[in-house]
């Protein structure tokens, strides 16, 4: 379980994912990026990171 609350974006495009980041970042909300690596959900079980928003690329096509 994480021990904090987050919130997380599906971007459908890349620019998309650069404004959500540049807005969360203006926020104070540290987001991180998530590319479908299970690190993020264990650094966080673990304490060992803290974001305020995720920004999930999994569904933005090449």
């Amino acid at each position: 379980m994480i021990a904090y609350d987050f919130e997380y974006y599906r971007p459908q495009t890349y620019l998309d994912a650069i404004e959500i980041y540049e807005q969360k970042t203006q926020e104070g909300k540290a987001p991180i990026y998530y590319g479908g690596g299970t690190e993020v959900i264990t650094f966080a079980r673990k304490g060992l990171i803290k974001t305020g928003a995720v920004i999930d690329l999994k569904e933005i096509s090449e």
